[in-house]
Order: C-alpha cells, then structure tokens, then sequence
C-alpha cells in the first residue's frame, strides 16, 4: 500500500540540494549581466502590460513630461522630510542641489526645421507617396499644428461645412479649444482619408481603437532623406515664413500656432 502524501520527504532538501549541485558546476555560473538580460526577455511581456495599461493613450512626449513632474515632486518631498533634520538636511542639500537645476532654469531643445523657401518643393515630393502617414504629413505641415495633435484627430473634431478643425481643450498643450481653418488641400487630404474610414480616429494604427503612431510621420522623413528636419520643426518654418513674406499681425500668427501671446516676446 502507498505511503499517505504525509510521509512522503519534503521536496525542499531536495531541490536546495539541487541548485547547489548546479551551482558548484562552474560552466553554469553567469554574470549578473547575463541573468538580468535572460529574465528581462521572459518577463518583457507582463511588464509590457502593466505599463501600457497605465499609460492608456497618452502620447510619449506627455509621458515623459509627466515623469519629469513626477521627479521633481519627489525631490520636493523628499526635501520636505529631511527639514527634520538639520544634519540631514544639510548633507541632502549639498549633495544635490547643485545637480538639479530650478525647473524654470531648463532649456527646451530646439527642433531642427526647414527652411520655407523649401518646404514647397518638399510637399511636391511628398505628394508623390501614397502611404497614410505621407497625408498625414502634409496636413501637419499645412495646418502648422503639432503632431499629437494631428494623430489624435477624430471625425467629429471636423466640420466640412464650415471647413474647419477644432481640437478639444484637453488635446491642446494649452488646455484652451483651438480652431483651425482647413485650406483646399487639407479638405482633400481628410476626403481622401475618409474613404478608408475604420473608426473615430482620422488617422487610425495598427492597434484597434488607437491613433497612428507618433513615429510615423518621423519614419516618412528618414525614408526621404531628410535629415536636418523634424515634423514640429514645420511650426517653426510656419512662423518664419508669416514673419518674412506676410502681412499679419503677430497676433494672428501665435494664435494659429495655439501659442500663448506674450507681450514681451516681440517689440
């Protein structure tokens, strides 16, 4: 008759005994490096998933703004705990605040663009790529606004009848509703597109129910060559050629950027 499942050993001597064994083998020892690498490719995939699910659709440059945030309030409160302290305050401070800048100290980098008495002869070019991403392009370019804008476009944002375009407030960087004005060109492109309609977003992903990746219309760039541009660099060929060839106001010109008007910017 079977031993009841009481009186078998314990397992554990057993496998302890084993990795031991293993372990004194001395082809089977890895440097850390190796073991992180092996268990960073069988766990990708959960946490992949845990941090997309928190992310939900908020583009890459958002995130990286709200990690920047979320840095500094640590900081802050870290600060704040230490005050208790006098020997640790002081030894915090000197350890870091001469690392980290004040937040209003930090530059913003400086995207590369075009210059406009280019960018027709690189819209001709681009007319010639059928692909999704090539229109999605030429829209940016055409209504100067800033790619996440453009992606997370839907159908309902846009009005044929009164050829216009209007962001919700909370899409804009400004968190104020913005209304573009569409050319004859940028109808086209949107009929053009629509006959491929898939769901709400004008410019869908692959991924069901999400807009068109943020690389995207960086990857029609590399594919031309174009090396010394990037997609938001257009906002800034925009703004040069409405200073130097038109008549309008400055005013005019910030706020069909979405830019905020600030006085002291221009004399």
């Amino acid at each position: 008759m079977a031993a009841p499942a009481a009186m078998t050993p314990p397992m554990r001597p057993l496998r302890l005994e084993a990795i031991h064994d293993e372990l004194s083998r001395p082809e089977t020892l890895l440097p850390i490096s190796e073991v992180a690498l092996k268990w960073g490719f069988t766990h990708m995939g959960r946490f992949a998933a845990s941090y997309r699910s928190a992310f939900g659709q908020y583009p890459s440059d958002t995130v990286r703004r709200a990690r920047g945030f979320c840095g500094w309030k640590r900081f802050g409160c870290a600060r704040q705990f230490l005050k208790l302290s006098t020997t640790r305050r002081e030894v915090f401070v000197l350890c870091l605040d001469h690392l980290l800048p004040r937040p209003s100290k930090l530059a913003r980098g400086h995207h590369a663009a075009m210059p406009y008495e280019e960018v027709a002869t690189f819209i001709a070019d681009l007319r010639q790529r059928e692909a999704k991403a090539a229109l999605a392009l030429e829209f940016c370019i055409l209504t100067a606004a800033r790619s996440g804008e453009v992606l997370g476009m839907q159908w309902s944002e846009i009005n044929f009848d009164t050829k216009t375009w209007t962001v919700p407030a909370d899409r804009m960087k400004a968190g104020r509703e913005h209304r573009v004005p569409l050319s004859s060109r940028a109808i086209a492109i949107l009929r053009q597109i629509e006959k491929l309609k898939t769901g709400e977003f004008v410019l869908p992903g692959l991924v069901r129910n999400k807009p068109m990746s943020n690389m995207a219309m960086e990857m029609v760039l590399r594919r031309m060559k174009v090396e010394d541009a990037t997609v938001h660099g257009f906002r800034s060929s925009f703004r040069d050629w409405a200073g130097n060839v038109t008549g309008f106001a400055r005013e005019v010109v910030e706020t069909a950027l979405a830019r905020p008007i600030r006085e002291s910017a221009f004399f």
